[in-house]
């Protein structure tokens, strides 16, 4: 009977403790991972998610850039990290592609980490540069047919989202665009924009500067809708390819383990400043929409992502190497 008492003591005084670490957190500054380089997309919303998060848990909460491999660098360092809630991941789909393109990694999306909420959607865009003569999707498909594996487009890299969307058009279309895979988005504007090349993909983040120049001519976006911000440019699906949709997001996960109280708490603040009209303006004004979920809607959308972009790895033939 002493033991059983003594038993029941202690399994009271650790749920009172677990309760109380919940209920008490956060009581030091927060890090929040982005596994890609400052200044990309993903990192300037990550660091406007973070400033208002500060305020909201009355901690700091620092954005810290860990990037390489692909995004694998800094999502593993975030898998291993104690599940307490002060080390957070702000990612983008690389996360689902690389479930499949990524063989070694040393984690699982699935399995090491709780997803808390999305956070935004972006389109690609399909480009092309004002000088080649395509002046349409439908200008680009036709020539491309009529030129097979020779009309050549940039993305950032083997693997990612903007190669994977040429890759599913390809597929789709039954064309055979030539990919042209650089380091980084960077690397690969200055080479479409000197005309160095004739097409790209990118996010629409990225290209929104150039298209607003007329340094570069947007011929379709690749989502389901037409961006508010570019409303007069088609989607794929409208130009004939009615399956066609490859979203970008981000999105803020936990290491597996954290405790369901900081979870929910982080999920809802998360909904309230996603509801916030100035973070709303300017993620709009940057090309991306504001995309809030439960934490149940975030990891079934986490899972069709995972079966989408690995539909495409495979189609694509795109390996790590």
């Amino acid at each position: 009977m002493k033991r059983l008492t003594a038993c029941c003591f202690a399994f009271a005084s650790f749920a009172l403790t677990s309760h109380g670490q919940a209920a008490e957190w956060p009581q030091k500054p927060l890090t929040m991972v982005v596994p890609f380089p400052n200044g990309q997309a993903t990192d300037v919303y990550a660091r406007l998610i973070a400033a208002k998060l500060s305020v909201v848990l009355k901690q700091p909460v620092v954005v810290e850039n860990r990037a390489g491999a692909g995004s694998v660098i800094g999502t593993e360092y975030v898998s291993r990290a104690k599940p307490d809630g002060y080390t957070l991941l702000f990612t983008a789909s690389a996360l689902a592609i690389n479930e499949t393109l990524q063989k070694n990694r040393r984690y699982s999306a699935v399995k090491s980490f709780e997803p808390i909420s999305t956070v935004f959607s972006v389109p690609l865009v399909f480009l092309a540069n004002p000088q080649s003569g395509i002046t349409s999707f439908q200008d680009m498909v036709k020539k491309a047919r009529a030129n097979p594996g020779k009309l050549a487009y940039a993305s950032a890299g083997t693997g990612g989202s903007q190669h994977l969307a040429a890759e599913m058009l390809n597929t789709q279309a039954k064309i055979s665009m030539l990919h042209v895979p650089y380091k980084g988005s960077g690397p690969a504007q200055s080479d479409f924009l000197g005309n160095q090349i004739p097409l790209m993909v990118d996010s629409l983040p990225a290209a929104l500067p150039h298209i607003r120049a007329g340094k570069a001519t947007a011929l379709a976006v690749t989502t389901k809708s037409r961006s508010t911000q570019l409303p007069l440019v088609p989607t794929v699906a409208e130009e004939g390819y009615a399956n066609y949709e490859a979203l970008g997001w981000a999105m803020l996960l936990a290491p597996t383990g954290t405790q369901v109280e900081i979870l929910d708490r982080l999920n809802g603040e998360l909904r309230n400043i996603l509801a916030l009209k100035e973070v709303q303006e300017i993620l709009r004004q940057g090309g991306a929409t504001p995309l809030y979920m439960t934490r149940t809607d975030t990891k079934s959308f986490l899972l069709r992502e995972i079966t989408n972009w690995g539909a495409a790895v495979k189609s694509s033939g795109a390996t790590s190497n």
